[in-house]
């Protein structure tokens, strides 16, 4: 006879309650000091993929304790995640992040800005099968970090060029979306 977790288990197998990798959201806001004026919607739309980021606490052996040492928080870490966009026509989206990336460092000078100027935000909503935000998450003081090489060649002549990004962030928060799941 099956145990009522095995049968439980089993319902929600069948139910499908599941979170999709596929519906997702990604909101982008840009420093103040860009000035762009059209494509920013398309490029959160054009968002091929994103990561949510993990959590990491960072921690410390105590070795003033009598018998096995223990592990103490010391903190939290955080690092970067990573992004890819579908690249349109006149590449945009690449351009969009190479102007943000330039308000860091300016190219000419190879000055840098102060961070305040730089940083900007990027949240990521997870949806259910009624595209309504079920989760979410925002990254602060987010900058693109990194933006990869594309790889081109004859062999690939229909492929979707995808700008890869990957944007570092001070810490993350998760945002209320008002879910009634109790904890």
């Amino acid at each position: 006879m099956a145990n009522v977790s095995t049968v439980q288990g089993l319902a929600e197998l069948i139910k499908g309650d599941f979170s999709y990798a596929s519906k997702y959201e990604v909101e982008i806001t840009f420093p103040g000091s860009l000035n762009f004026r059209q494509g920013i919607r398309e490029i959160t739309l054009r968002c091929d993929t994103v990561s949510i980021p993990g959590r990491n606490l960072r921690t410390v052996g105590d070795f003033n304790v009598y018998g096995p040492p223990i592990e103490v928080v010391q903190g939290q870490t955080f690092g970067e995640i990573s992004t890819s966009f579908y690249a349109s026509s006149d590449m945009r989206e690449r351009r969009i992040m190479e102007d943000w990336q330039d308000a860091v460092v300016d190219p000419n000078t190879f000055d840098l800005n102060y961070y305040d100027e730089y940083v900007g935000s990027l949240k990521v909503f997870l949806l259910d099968k009624k595209e309504t935000k079920v989760y979410g998450i925002e990254l602060r003081e987010v900058y693109p970090k990194s933006i990869d090489v594309i790889a081109l060649g004859h062999a690939s002549p229909n492929t979707i060029n995808k700008v890869g990004v990957s944007f570092q962030y001070r810490y993350w928060k998760r945002l209320d979306i008002g879910s009634t799941v109790g904890l």
